[in-house]
């Protein structure tokens, strides 16, 4: 089951303290419940992206007496998940647990203040001597991209404008999260 969390900035009579940094997503099963917050960058994910009091939020619930697992949903790139990945940058997701994201922001954050997609060519010598790049730093926790033309008819989706002028769009497909990934034993599979 996904919840989309209760933000107290879209309901301003429950706003005593300003915006609360709550997740964006609760996903639970059964009795346990797991914080998601979700993240998007084209070219990198900046880290002032993630506001001092998100990280104070998902910090707080993870310890006693809480003890909310929290995780973050991030996505990277800015073309078509199914593109060559050497000429273009295809979307690529990650679900990523907050303490691998506080581990790669403590070591990261002194010496650049994102972190990109892919190293490229003459990009800082830090960053690619320590592959410090969301391709490297989440390998293990990429979800897979599941085409909809293999599970289900795609949806096509037009706005006014879209039909006077011909474009057609097709939504089709979104992201799985394989069976080798700690999120799926650990939530899922249990």
């Amino acid at each position: 089951m996904l919840f989309r969390s209760v933000s107290q900035s879209r309901y301003p009579q429950w706003n005593t303290q300003g915006d609360s940094g709550r997740a964006d997503l609760i996903v639970a099963k059964y009795s346990k419940a797991v914080s998601v917050e979700v993240k998007r960058g084209t070219d990198s994910f900046n880290l002032a992206g993630w506001r001092d009091n998100q990280r104070a939020w998902a910090i707080k619930t993870t310890k006693m007496p809480y003890e909310v697992p929290y995780w973050v949903y991030l996505t990277l790139g800015k073309d078509a998940p199914n593109r060559d990945s050497e000429r273009y940058s295809p979307a690529r997701s990650w679900l990523i647990p907050l303490s691998m994201l506080e581990k790669c922001l403590v070591e990261i954050s002194p010496h650049q203040g994102s972190i990109p997609y892919r190293i490229k060519k003459g990009g800082r010598k830090i960053t690619r001597e320590n592959q410090w790049d969301a391709i490297h730093l989440f390998q293990r926790y990429e979800l897979d991209w599941a085409s909809a033309h293999d599970l289900v008819k795609p949806t096509t989706i037009q706005t006014d404008k879209e039909k006077e002028s011909g474009l057609e769009i097709t939504y089709g497909g979104f992201w799985i999260i394989p069976e080798k990934h700690d999120f799926y034993k650990e939530y899922i599979l249990k």
